[in-house]
């Protein structure tokens, strides 16, 4: 299967062309922690328990990422347009729902249905962002800009959230998130063309192989791995900060802020690095290394201020990972863009599930810091391994 950078667009209005998409970025990203802070409420309104009412989270990301390769060469194929303009129809009747629920199994549902509109969505709009930049030059300023509207929304999400629940009721929470993708919808309809891409339509097969693809497969194993070990590590950031620190839900929360402005400036300093000339195998080593380096640190600090400037470090570099990701794939698939973005997200979702069973089996035994440190050093040598080929 040959793989092509495709022509990208005009440089005229381009900043409307790409609005509709930033915010509905911002949403699915505010979408993704908003269940948390909402759980009492929820389990209080609904008669259940927190295991049952979390269940709609696990629903949300399994079918999110289990569908996205499957619906994202659905966008190479017939064109942005049609995919991103229905899943995001989905996302919006899916929260409404979650707003209507009145049991955890319509939510938990429902969540499938806003996780299902994700997966057709969330392809088309990395697609759509790299086939709007003037010139491929312009394609990781694109990405980052995407990326960090999508951080923001994991920032603002949580105290938002919260906030109107605490004001009114959590499914005014859905009922807002319902309304800002009506907006995006509305944006997009008005902005996405009605043309397919150029390049001859790839087959659902193409699309479900893009993943072995030699210009594909070493940017997806790279994945797999760092977010193994960054986003795995993650998920216990707060157990550690409680069992060291004594740190209430409230303060943790505040560290989540702290955590999605990181992923901001990442995304953002990733989007003009890729312009600096600097070769793509030393900008993701760079990356790396700053995320390994904040983890390692986070693990052997027993300190609030070292802890809280490693765990800043640490999702910088994320931030601008995931850029650096993004742009390699849309780069290097051409014609097959929404298909290598939706195995992506799949292959981040895989490192992120195996990485929490992986690191939850060493705690809370003392050599965890120790099995970080080692795993810091087996990440470098597989990155560097892996991006070797790179241009």
């Amino acid at each position: 299967m040959e793989l092509l950078v495709t022509a990208t667009a005009a440089p005229t209005a381009v900043r409307p062309r790409v609005a509709g998409a930033f915010l509905l970025l911002f949403l699915i990203g505010a979408e993704t922690f908003l269940l948390s802070p909402l759980l009492p409420a929820i389990t209080d309104a609904l008669s259940t328990n927190v295991a049952a009412a979390a269940n709609a989270t696990t629903a949300y990301v399994l079918v999110y990422a289990v569908a996205s390769p499957l619906l994202g060469s659905l966008s190479d194929r017939i064109g942005r347009r049609t995919p991103l303009l229905a899943g995001a129809a989905l996302f919006l009747v899916a929260n409404l729902a979650c707003a209507a629920a009145p049991h955890v199994a319509v939510l938990i549902a429902a969540r499938a249905v806003g996780g299902l509109g994700a997966a057709l969505a969330g392809p088309s709009i990395w697609a759509y962002l790299a086939d709007s930049a003037p010139d491929p030059e312009s394609i990781g300023r694109f990405m980052g800009r995407g990326m960090a509207f999508f951080s923001s929304g994991q920032v603002i999400g949580i105290p938002v959230g919260a906030g109107i629940a605490a004001a009114a009721d959590w499914r005014w929470s859905f009922v807002a998130l319902a309304a800002g993708t009506a907006v995006a919808v509305g944006v997009l309809a008005r902005a996405v063309p009605r043309t397919a891409p150029a390049a001859t339509p790839p087959s659902v097969r193409d699309g479900l192989r893009v993943a072995l693809a030699p210009a594909i497969a070493p940017i997806l194993v790279v994945t797999l791995v760092v977010q193994f070990f960054s986003l795995g590590t993650y998920a216990y950031v707060g157990q550690l900060l409680h069992e060291r620190l004594g740190w209430d839900t409230a303060t943790l929360g505040l560290v989540g802020v702290l955590v999605g402005l990181g992923s901001v400036a990442g995304s953002l300093i990733g989007g003009r690095l890729t312009r600096t000339g600097l070769p793509a195998a030393a900008r993701i080593g760079l990356w790396i290394v700053v995320v390994a380096a904040g983890v390692v640190v986070f693990a052997l600090t027993g300190s609030a201020v070292p802890a809280l400037v490693a765990l800043f470090v640490w999702f910088v570099g994320s931030g601008g990972f995931v850029t650096e990701q993004q742009t390699s794939l849309a780069l290097a698939a051409g014609d097959r863009r929404a298909a290598a973005s939706a195995w992506n997200t799949s292959f981040m979702h895989a490192g992120t599930a195996i990485g929490v069973v992986v690191v939850g089996a060493a705690l809370p035994a003392a050599a965890v810091a120790a099995a970080i440190a080692g795993g810091a050093l087996a990440l470098g040598v597989t990155a560097v391994s892996a991006v070797r080929g790179r241009p």
